[in-house]
């Protein structure tokens, strides 16, 4: 700088001295401005240029005016030449400085202060009066001038008037500190004196070139070009703070003068008694004045702003006061910087405290949601540390420039607000601590720069105090450290590099012993065999020292080690080891001690408690499948085998309710030691819990090996026990199981478990490999137990009632109750399938409470319904578990009181276990019992640990005799001496005695002889629910009236059929009544066919629920070939079948057996005399007592034969044709001897699909059972499979059977012609023996006549028409049938044919919605099958459409028509829904 002002007198001096020498001194005067501010600009890298470039392209005008002016005078000769082109340059000077200086505002004042803009037009308007009064006026007014040197000459005292505008704007806005700002003010003052002498001079007509009036100019150029040399230009276009509240006292007095200026004037013009220019003072006197009162205003509200900022202020301080952490401060900061910004600011700010890190070389943000590592602002300025930029004071600073972390920190804030946090009055060394950054919008950080610096002063305040107090803790935590230190429990010690204690606390002594000494080495602490451990340990602490980062490693390593006590002692300790040696006061390894050998010892107890037995300290099973694991990799790698031996005790529950829990214990050690004593030392015995042990074989080197160790278990347990209270005898059964490749250690004891399983199914003293076919018995007896709770809970279960009756009269005088599970995959399940898991898990309790509640309720209604001198009887069975519950009598006593059951009418019937123990409980509990009027009987007497002891002990009212004596009493001469000893006892004890299971009529005549009195079984009644009980007894009451009569009561196997008889009688159809009465589609009356349209009333329908699949009910040919027939035989011939049939039968028969490949069939009337009549003759063989399984979903006419067959002596059971395993394991848990007949149906009437008719047929063979299949459906539709086939149905429609290729061997088929070939007549194929049996054998063909005539020469033309022209019929069937199937999927109905048969159900989603679309159907003109409940289950009900070869593509199309409209008007179950349809 001080070079450029010597570079500029030299030129000044030449200018004011050497006239000659004007032009080029004067153009040198300015050039050098105009490169000094240049050079400013490059030199010092301001923010913004163009400012600074605007003011050298105005100096750069300027010296161009004056080089032009001098060149006119001095080449041209012109004297003052003007006006000329030097006063376009010199115009052109005006908007250019004004331009710069307002880019200089611009940027330096970017919230637009108001005030100083006020202030800057007040003063302006004041000098801009005095100009136009002494300056502008007059130039405008000088006569003599021309109107372009008059605007000329004007120009120039407004351009000055804007230059003086600028600077006063510039400095009222800002201030003159700035040195840059300073030199600026006082070029722009050397100009405008240079301007006014110039205008005044021009007036006068004197002005001269190189006088010193022109030295305004020079201080204009080289001011200017100071003014960008300085490096303050910097901050001149940098954005500045928002200026303290409040006004100056010299702005205020300049404001005042400015003020001052019109009525000063005023009044010296009057004084000189010249007044002029009236309206233009008062003009500008009316604008200063609006000014002053905007001026005011702003004073006003800036006051309120600063009270609203004190107040947020003083809100802060509390919050400061109260904070103890940096956190805390950092919250109030951001606290209180919301409520400076304000709730209505819609822009986002921030607040970020920052503290200084440990060199300073960054700051640090406290507590904000994402904190950065550390910020290095800069100021935008590269290698500005943050102390410089901080040193600086209060900036408000581009986001951009503070770093890119910043930026992303404090988006999306163009702008941020940079405080120093600065502690005056501190006596530190560093007195600058931090800062506060307040990032927002730009006009509103101007706005809060003083509070924010107030913020910041109170942050700082807060800060030191929070710091202060963290230095007053941690000296009292170190004093505190100290304390514990020397006063824990646990040893701490501090190694040295060399591995030597440098410190050890005071509690080293106790943990070793002895004073430990300086430098003590460490191996003579640790016992020998943790030395290297103890060497590793340290060195891994050692490796975890950074190179150069003077940091732990953050983590302790934890150890276990022995430590020497004494001389031989030994603790062990848990050690922690964290390397300190960066530490200044501790330069070393700490370790911390504490003795857990307590904790070691305990945990080796429990260790050991957690892998063995309590009782007996074998492996537990735990242990045991880790053996076993190791086991099977070592015979993996050896070639040897491994075993396990599963072992059960038989009779271990009897020892324990008889002898006691400690006699049970004994017995159970006494059997781990026999185990263990027969075992290899390489084997392993272990107990799994309860009576179960296990062993695991290893080595062995044939399967055999573990059989024979199996054998020896057996028999080595099978040994009486010496225990301390006697000789004791168990048995055991045993489960052997080897290994196979790729078994695991749990499927191998699994395997094991279930042949012990299979063991104890066989007997006691057993033993049982494991076989594959095991696991379906256990998964389903696991199943059961799983669903068996869930049944409990929702009381899924069935009470069933058996008559007990006087053997002599038949009349009921009680029933027992039963208790049946109706299973829903199962079928009803039989107690004894479930009963002994109830007990096993404990759920017999809840089980027999609810049984005990419902029969006491029906039965005491029963009593009440029909009252007799003797109230009708409930027996209960009660488990031996049940009856030692504590709560059992309080529970009879609250169903004898809310049932209402006759005193004296409930029994009891206890197993004879519950009698072994004989304790007092048991017999606290009868005498309660008997007090309550409650009966006593022992079930099943005769058979378990039966004792004559009992009825003398024990307050025992009946004996029940069991069904094994009963039997063989007819034949079975000892049978009868036992059973009539046990009724003598009983007469003579006053005892009453019941048979149980009499079956017939020698059985009932023979006890009632001997005397026994009541008796119970299938002779009278099977077990039956609760509404035909209650019939059962109301007809037996009726016939007690008129008197037993052997004619009228009939034995035998019919008598089962009266509860039968008087549920068919109870049923109730209400719901298929009413549908039957609301649809027009049900019970319709047909006036009219024309082929598949057809008339009811007045309205026509087409016909999609008719069964005559084939057409040939509208057959012309067939049609012609009736009436021959009916000519020749009559309409109908009535004889019986047994005495003739007309020729008719046996034409028909032979042509359906060679269309069958059938070894012979039998003609009868209608399939359901079928099912009635032969499947009971084929159940009953020639032994009786045979066993039907019938599916689950066969047609109910099927599933009615199979009752009838039940009546006669044969069991029902259910199957599911899609699980063939529960065939199959229905099968081989019935007798073999006696006849087992296996039903299904052919082709399903809902659903039209067909069943795995191989896989049934399979299994029956297999089992050595018969196959019965009613193939209504599916004869005439489907047949043979055939290359030539015309479609999937196959050929000549000769059945299911020859569908699937299978041949008549074990097959029994059924079928009808009443479906494809339109004829009321029925088939059974059958061998020609069984066919000769049936004849004599079934009632249809013994009792009913011959068929119609019609219908016999219907199916015999139809054969003929079937054999010429069905395929082609099957053929246009399965295309039209395509066409609706395909139509429904499309649509996604949920219709569940899958194998495109002509019968196709659509479910609805409500069941209620079944009339109204019916109804919809009728009206749209479509007659189907409403499938209703309780024809169908409630989930399948819907509408059945049945296509035939005699409906029309036309129909077709009408029909998906419908079936699209219905699917968008009613809920119908979609694909997604689909279930299967039974």
């Amino acid at each position: 700088m001080a070079l450029y002002v010597l570079c500029v007198i030299p030129p000044t001096v030449v200018y004011l001295t050497v006239p000659s020498r004007h032009t080029t001194s004067w153009a040198l005067i300015g050039l050098g401005s105009v490169a000094a501010i240049l050079l400013g600009v490059h030199r010092n890298r301001p923010a913004h240029r163009w400012p600074w470039l605007l003011l050298a392209a105005a100096n750069l005008a300027f010296t161009a005016g004056d080089t032009t002016y001098n060149i006119l005078e001095a080449a041209f000769n012109e004297q003052n030449p003007f006006p000329s082109l030097a006063d376009v340059f010199y115009l052109a000077t005006y908007p250019l400085f004004a331009a710069g200086i307002f880019g200089i505002i611009h940027f330096r004042f970017p919230a637009r202060d108001r005030a100083g803009l006020l202030d800057a037009l007040i003063l302006t308007s004041g000098l801009a009066l005095l100009s136009w009064v002494h300056l502008i006026n007059p130039i405008a007014q000088t006569e003599g001038q021309t109107w372009l040197e008059r605007a000329i000459s004007v120009a120039y005292p407004l351009g000055d008037v804007l230059i003086l505008a600028m600077l006063v704007g510039l400095v009222s806005l800002g201030g003159i500190r700035e040195r840059s700002v300073q030199l600026l003010a006082v070029g722009t003052v050397g100009i405008l004196v240079s301007d006014v002498l110039y205008g005044v001079l021009q007036l006068q007509g004197t002005w001269q070139v190189g006088t010193p009036m022109d030295l305004g100019w020079v201080v204009f150029f080289t001011a200017w070009g100071l003014a960008a040399l300085h490096p303050s230009m910097v901050r001149l276009t940098d954005p500045m703070a928002q200026p303290r509240p409040g006004i100056a006292k010299w702005r205020l007095a300049a404001l005042a003068c400015a003020s001052l200026i019109a009525p000063a004037m005023l009044l010296a013009q009057s004084l000189r008694g010249s007044v002029r220019d009236v309206a233009v003072t008062a003009v500008f006197s009316g604008v200063m004045f609006l000014f002053v009162l905007a001026r005011l205003w702003g004073l006003v509200d800036e006051h309120r702003k600063a009270v609203a900022r004190e107040r947020s202020l003083r809100v802060a301080a509390v919050s400061l006061v109260a904070a103890v952490s940096p956190e805390e401060v950092a919250g109030a900061v951001r606290a209180a910087a919301a409520t400076l910004f304000g709730q209505r600011q819609e822009a986002a700010h921030a607040a970020v405290l920052l503290v200084f890190d440990r060199d300073r070389s960054s700051l640090l943000p406290v507590s904000i949601p994402e904190p950065c590592s550390s910020w290095s602002l800069d100021g935008g300025r590269s290698g500005e540390s943050p102390s410089a930029l901080l040193s600086r004071g209060t900036r408000l600073i581009d986001v951009g420039d503070l770093g890119p972390e910043v930026t992303d920190a404090l988006a999306p804030s163009p702008a941020a607000l940079l405080c120093p946090l600065r502690l005056e009055a501190s006596s530190a060394q560093e007195p600058l601590i931090g800062a506060l950054l307040l990032a927002g919008p730009v006009k509103r950080l101007h706005e809060l720069s003083g509070p924010a610096e107030s913020l910041a002063a109170q942050a700082a305040l807060a800060l030191a105090r929070v710091g202060l107090n963290e230095e007053i803790n941690r000296r009292r935590s170190e004093a505190y450290f100290r304390t514990l230190v020397h006063n824990t429990s646990d040893v701490i010690l501090i190694v040295d590099d060399d591995n030597t204690v440098r410190y050890a606390s005071p509690s080293a002594y106790e943990m070793f012993g002895r004073d430990l000494q300086v430098n003590t080495p460490l191996a003579q602490l640790v016992a020998p065999r943790d030395h290297q451990r103890a060497l590793h340990t340290l060195e891994r602490a050692r490796a975890g020292d950074g190179v150069d980062s003077g940091q732990d490693s953050g983590q302790d390593i934890r150890d276990d080690w022995q430590v020497v006590r004494g001389e031989e002692g030994r603790l062990d300790v848990e050690v922690r080891c964290r390397n300190l040696r960066h530490e200044e006061t501790v330069h070393g390894v700490v370790l911390t001690l504490r003795d857990v050998t307590e904790q070691r010892q305990l945990e080796r107890e429990l260790v050991h408690r957690a892998f063995h037995d309590s009782l007996t300290g074998l492996p537990n099973r735990v242990l045991l499948l880790e053996r076993i694991e190791r086991a099977l990799l070592r015979g993996r790698r050896d070639a040897g085998l491994t075993g396990v031996l599963f072992v059960d005790l038989d009779d271990f529950k009897v020892v324990n309710d008889m002898m006691g829990h400690s006699v049970g214990d004994e017995l159970l050690v006494a059997v781990a030691q026999r185990l263990t004593a027969a075992l290899r030392l390489s084997d392993t015995a272990a107990r799994l819990g309860g009576d179960e042990f296990a062993i695991l074989m290893e080595g062995a080197r044939a399967p055999a090996d573990a059989e024979a160790l199996a054998e020896q278990i057996v028999g080595a347990l099978g040994r009486p026990f010496r225990l301390v209270s006697g000789s004791t005898s168990v048995s055991a059964c045993v489960g052997v199981a080897i290994a196979h490749p790729g078994d695991e250690a749990e499927e191998l004891l699994g395997h094991a478990d279930l042949a012990l399983y299979a063991a104890k199914t066989a007997g006691k003293r057993q033993w049982q490999r494991y076989r594959p076919d095991l696991h379906t018995g256990m998964a389903e007896r696991h199943e059961l137990r799983a669903s068996l709770a869930g049944a409990i809970t929702k009381n899924s279960f069935a009470m069933r009632y058996q008559p007990i009756v006087e053997i002599v009269t038949g009349n009921v005088v009680g029933f027992e109750a039963l208790i049946r599970w109706p299973h829903s995959r199962r079928g009803l399940v039989p107690p004894d399938q479930f009963i002994n898991l109830a007990e096993e898990t404990g759920q017999i309790m809840p089980l027999g409470a609810w049984v005990l509640e419902r029969a006491a309720t029906d039965v005491a209604r029963w009593q009440k319904l029909r009252p007799r001198p003797e109230p009708l009887r409930l027996n209960v069975n009660v488990s031996a578990r049940q009856f030692r519950d504590s709560r059992f009598v309080d529970e009879v006593r609250r169903v004898l009181d809310r049932s209402g059951l006759a005193p004296g009418s409930l029994v009891l019937e206890l197993t004879e276990s519950v009698l072994v123990r004989r304790d007092e409980q048991i017999r606290a509990a009868m005498g309660t019992l008997k007090e309550l009027g409650v009966s006593l009987a022992i079930d099943d007497f005769g058979t378990g640990f039966s004792s004559l002891s009992y009825l003398r002990e024990f307050p025992i009212d009946v004996l029940k005799v069991d069904k094994s004596f009963i039997d063989d009493i007819v034949t079975d001469g000892q049978q009868v001496a036992l059973v009539e000893g046990i009724v003598r006892i009983a007469e003579v004890l006053g005892l009453q005695v019941i048979a149980e299971g009499i079956e017939n009529d020698g059985q009932s005549d023979l006890l009632g002889a001997m005397g026994c009195r009541y008796g119970q079984g299938f002779l009278f009644a099977r077990p039956m629910a609760a509404a035909e009980a209650q019939q059962f007894l109301m007809v037996n009451q009726e016939r007690q009236f008129a008197g037993r009569q052997s004619s009228t009561v009939p034995r035998g196997s019919r008598r089962p059929s009266l509860p039968a008889a008087a549920a068919r009688r109870t049923q109730h159809w209400d719901e298929l009544a009413q549908l039957r009465r609301e649809s027009r589609m049900c019970d319709a009356v047909i006036d009219e066919v024309r082929g598949r349209r057809i008339r009811s009333g007045d309205h026509w329908l087409t016909d999609f629920a008719s069964c005559n699949y084939l057409g040939f009910d509208l057959d012309s040919e067939i049609m012609d070939a009736i009436e021959p027939h009916v000519r020749r035989w009559g309409t109908h011939p009535s004889w019986s079948r047994l005495i003739g049939n007309p020729r008719l039968y046996p034409q028909i028969e032979a042509q359906l057996a060679d269309l069958l490949g059938a070894p012979d069939v039998l003609l009868l009337p209608t399939i359901t005399l079928i099912h009635a009549s032969v499947i009971p003759v084929l159940a009953a063989g020639r032994r009786g007592g045979g066993h039907v399984f019938v599916e689950a979903r066969a047609h109910r006419t099927m599933y009615d034969g199979c009752l009838v067959a039940q009546e006669q002596g044969a069991t029902v059971r259910r199957f599911h044709a899609d699980r063939p395993d529960e065939l199959t394991r229905l099968l081989r848990a019935s007798p073999v001897g006696a006849p087992r007949l296996v039903c299904v149906d052919g082709v399903n009437s809902m659903t039209g699909n067909l069943p795995n008719l191989p896989e049934l047929l399979r299994i029956c063979r297999r089992e050595g059972a018969l196959l019965y299949v009613d193939d209504a459906h599916g004869f005439g539709v489907i047949g043979e499979r055939d290359v030539a086939e015309t479609s999937p149905y196959g050929i000549r429609g000769n059945s299911v059977v020859r569908h699937f290729g299978e041949s008549y061997d074990d097959i029994v088929l059924v079928g009808g012609f009443s479906k494809a070939y339109s004829s009321l007549l029925a088939f059974v194929t059958a061998p020609p023996a069984l066919k000769a049996h049936l004849k004599v054998a079934a009632g249809p063909y013994l009792y009913s006549g011959p068929s119609p005539t019609a219908s016999l020469a219907t199916a015999l033309a139809g054969l003929d028409v079937n054999e010429r022209r069905g395929d082609a019929i099957r053929a246009d069937l399965h295309r039209k049938t395509a066409r609706v199937l395909d139509h429904a999927r499309g649509l996604d109905l949920a219709t569940p044919n899958t194998d495109g048969l002509p019968i196709i159900e659509i479910p609805l989603d409500e069941e209620a919605d079944l009339t109204a679309v019916g109804e919809y159907l009728w009206d749209k003109g479509v007659y189907v099958t409403l499938a209703a409940y309780p024809l169908v289950p409630r989930d399948q009900v819907g509408f059945r459409v049945q296509i035939t070869a005699r409906n029309t593509d036309d129909e077709i199309d009408r029909l998906n028509a419908v079936l699209t409209s219905l699917a968008e008007r009613f809920p119908v179950k979609r694909t997604a829904a689909a279930g299967g349809s039974s």
